[in-house]
């Protein structure tokens, strides 16, 4: 049976001493760069050695974090840090960024490579595909259930870490731009301003809708442990050392507790003690049991509580202190008459494979009046308590009338300890990987990649892509200038499209538009069958069409797949792709028709990465999520028995409003149970300098018809070459095009 590991969190020096305390199996952390938890005090690298080489003391697992999006200019950093994590010898890095796999795959392939949460893993076929690319352990979506985590872990041979506490945000993490939208602060950088726990309005109604309770799964673990999770992962690097320990120890005995099986049952006294570190007033085991909740959303305010009792922080000061490590060994001593006395000491726990040492005393003599007895050794050889070591069984075997100084006997326990202890500091160091040579092909790849100083290539005629999805939106776009139409799988039929495209094929022969179906960005392994079903019903009636029908991809997970079939595909911005390595990455894994780049990178930054795909209008995604806001008000405790769901889904655009009176529009999409939450404004860019991406895409959503009509004009203006003058727009926003994002 898989005992799970207990997986703590730290973001200082004195979190990863709480953890240790506590006894954790593993503990995560960051660097000063590079880290999804920006505002963490974060590890320096001499520190990241210290905590790596502590933690392998202490029997524990050393995660370093690298979970945030990389800029093109930070590429540089990647050798530097990946000589830093194998020199500690740390036993596996967490990605997000498929440049950063790239580089360490390729240049560092000793690193044990754990692909993150933000990654958006949500599906049996994004597991496979990283365990194909070598990835040995995946964070999966925390939207997942039990049920679906259990299919993953059966169909895919990689190692599978799931959350059990701690915060819990409102949208699939690594698909989250509202931070990025309402400034700077970018979640794919370890800075998100969380306006999701600001109050919004929806049915006339105020609350925080966007707020989740914080997960907490004690009561639960039983069911977890028995299903099989390689890793039990807390949340809170943002948090106190008290709060790191204090939740670390929980989880660990009710781990323990679980894994002894019979009778099961959490103290209410321990889950105070929880609460008094830190609480926001309300918790819920999250998504394991549940598909969606509005019990999940908080009903008002949280009330965020942090420790201040002085009494229990009192009691708490230990965990700050740095932990002495402390091997377990049992003793032997033999003392036979007329021959030299000897003391083994055995290694135990996870030091158990070390050799024995054996030390030998002077010989032992008869007695002339008083012999020692078993006490007399017993009490000399037991005090050990100034060196690493806890003794755990001694055993004396004491040949009768014999008389041994107690000099010799402290002697000959110092010698033995000595000659333990320098095994024991062998042992450590042939367990730390050895210093990793310089690779001169890294300059080699730093020359093929890095090439581009200046901006890159300029496109005096661009081709136009338009993304629909309505019905009127489609008329309109069908007999437009536009290049390639993308297809919302989530808001059209799939029989209006076949009705509408083939009328106008008909008609339109000769236009060499290319189309493609857009994948919802979330495809969770129960919703597949419906869109292959119709993916391939719409692909056969483009055959009848002498047409070729691709995909706009939005997450990795059916890229696989999609290749396997030879479906030409587009990758979108909300694959993250933000340097050159990540760019390459996927150009030459799953050769795609486009790439469109993350939309929190600046113009000038994209230019630099190659040839690019990029939005110019559009209410862009702000957030994909599970919980879903038709149902905020619902108290039932599933969404199969929300009153919407159970009506048989009829797909909405609806609207919520923010504290500033911003209308921001989100789309209930019952095809794969989620929601997408949208901007307020438009992202207008066509009057400003494009001439380096070589695809400018337009995005609609619930434009007027005027609006639409215009945009098309503004389509027609881009092919024939003029530059764009005016804004139509009364309200819009110029994203990240000149600054980008943190």
């Amino acid at each position: 049976m898989i005992v799970p590991e207990i997986l703590a969190p730290a973001g200082s020096m004195e979190a990863l001493y709480a953890a240790i305390h506590a006894g954790a199996d593993a503990v995560y952390f960051g660097g000063k760069v590079l880290s999804a938890r920006a505002y963490a005090g974060n590890f320096t690298e001499t520190e990241i050695r210290q905590a790596t080489e502590l933690l392998h003391q202490s029997g524990a697992k050393a995660y370093l974090t690298l979970n945030t999006l990389v800029k093109n200019h930070e590429l540089k950093l990647l050798n530097e840090i990946g000589d830093t994590l194998c020199q500690a010898g740390v036993d596996a890095v967490i990605l997000q960024d498929m440049g950063a796999y790239l580089f360490f795959k390729k240049y560092f392939p000793e690193l044990v490579l754990h692909a993150s949460t933000q990654m958006t893993v949500h599906s049996i076929a994004g597991a496979k595909r990283l365990y194909d690319l070598g990835f040995e352990r995946v964070v999966l979506s925390r939207e997942l259930d039990l049920k679906e985590v259990k299919e993953i872990m059966a169909a895919v041979p990689i190692e599978v870490e799931t959350f059990v506490h701690g915060a819990l945000c409102y949208c699939y993490s690594g698909q989250c731009q509202m931070s990025a939208a309402y400034g700077e602060r970018s979640a794919n950088r370890g800075k998100c301003a969380q306006p999701c726990r600001l109050p919004y309005e929806t049915g006339k109604q105020k609350g925080y809708f966007l707020s989740l309770k914080d997960q907490m799964t004690l009561h639960y673990l039983p069911e977890l442990t028995a299903a099989g999770i390689h890793s039990f992962k807390i949340e809170g690097r943002m948090k106190n050392p008290e709060y790191v320990y204090t939740t670390t120890s929980m989880y660990r005995k009710y781990r323990d507790l679980a894994l002894a099986g019979g009778r099961y049952q959490v103290e209410e006294a321990d889950i105070q003690k929880m609460n008094e570190v830190f609480s926001r007033g309300q918790t819920s085991p999250g998504y394991y049991f549940v598909r969606k909740s509005a019990q999940m959303i908080f009903p008002e305010q949280p009330k965020t509580a942090k420790l201040t009792n002085a009494k229990t922080l009192a009691e708490l000061s230990f965990v700050r202190e740095k932990p002495i490590s402390k091997v377990e060994i049992n003793m032997e001593f033999q003392a036979k008459l007329h021959r030299p006395m000897q003391l083994i000491i055995r290694f135990q726990g996870g030091t158990a494979d070390i050799p024995p040492v054996y030390q030998i005393g002077p010989e032992v003599e008869p007695a002339a009046k008083r012999a020692v007895t078993q006490a007399d050794i017993e009490k000399p050889l037991s005090q050990i308590g100034d060196t690493v070591f806890i003794l755990t069984n001694l055993k004396i075997d004491l040949a009768e009338n014999a008389f041994i100084p107690l000099s010799q006997i402290k002697e000959l326990r110092r010698q033995a300890l000595a000659e333990a202890e320098a095994a024991w500091k062998k042992w450590l160091s042939e367990q730390m990987p050895k210093p990793k040579e310089f690779q001169p092909n890294y300059q080699a790849l730093a020359h093929q990649i890095l090439t581009m100083d200046g901006p890159g290539k300029s496109y005096s005629h661009p081709q136009v892509s338009v993304l629909v999805r309505t019905t009127e939106q489609l008329k309109s776009v069908l007999v437009s200038a536009a290049d390639r139409i993308y297809l919302e799988w989530s808001f059209l039929a799939i029989e209006k499209i076949i009705e509408m495209i083939g009328a106008w094929n008909q008609e339109h022969q000769a236009d060499n538009k290319r189309f493609f179906l857009a994948l919802p960005t979330i495809l969770r392994n129960q919703e597949q069958k419906c869109f292959w079903q119709d993916f391939h019903r719409l692909r056969d009636a483009f055959k009848e069409w002498n047409r070729e029908l691709g995909a706009l991809v939005r997450t990795a997970d059916h890229l696989n797949v999609l290749s396997s079939q030879k479906i030409p595909v587009v990758l979108d911005h909300s694959l993250n792709i933000w340097n050159q390595f990540a760019y390459h990455f996927y150009l030459d894994t799953d050769k795609p028709v486009d790439i469109c780049l993350s939309n929190e990178i600046n113009y000038i930054s994209r230019s630099k990465i190659g040839a690019f795909e990029m939005v110019i209008y559009g209410k862009l995604a702000t957030m994909q999520t599970a919980n879903c806001l038709a149902n905020v008000h619902s108290q039932a405790g599933n969404k199969d028995k929300n009153p919407f769901c159970k009506i048989g889904a009829v797909e909405s655009l609806d609207y919520i409003t923010d504290r500033k009176g911003s209308l921001l529009g989100y789309h209930r999409n019952c095809k794969s149970c989620s929601n997408t939450l949208f901007n307020s404004v438009p992202l207008y860019l066509a009057d400003l300098d494009t001439d380096f991406a070589h695809c400018l895409r337009f995005e609609l959503l619930d434009e007027k018809p005027a609006e639409i009509a215009r945009l098309m004009q503004i389509i027609s203006e881009i092919k024939n070459g003029n530059k764009i003058k005016d804004n139509p727009f009364g309200e819009f926003t110029r994203g990240h095009y000149s600054k980008g994002v943190e």
